[in-house]
């Protein structure tokens, strides 16, 4: 598979460009914020809950697990060339 293959094949995998947002900090920060703005889509199944939240022109997903250890992580929507693809 050539380069420009496994671009076009990660690509079309991942369907919407998103990074995890690791900076504690800035975790805590849009977590404040979130809680003051109403999420434009809100979904849950079982295990999971995922909040969409619009912050200008960035895009986030806030989602939430459940279970013994409750857990949250933030998804930013991105380019794909921010993500190197």
């Amino acid at each position: 598979m050539t380069k420009d293959e496994a671009i076009k094949f990660l690509r079309e995998l991942c369907k919407i460009p998103k990074v995890k947002v690791t900076d504690k900090g800035e975790c805590e920060q849009l977590l404040t914020l979130f809680r003051l703005i109403e999420p434009i889509d809100q979904s849950s199944n079982q295990h999971s809950w995922t909040s969409t939240y619009q912050v200008g022109d960035t895009q986030y997903d806030v989602a939430t697990f459940g279970g013994d250890y409750c857990e949250t992580e933030i998804h930013r929507y991105c380019t794909w060339e921010e993500m190197g693809l």
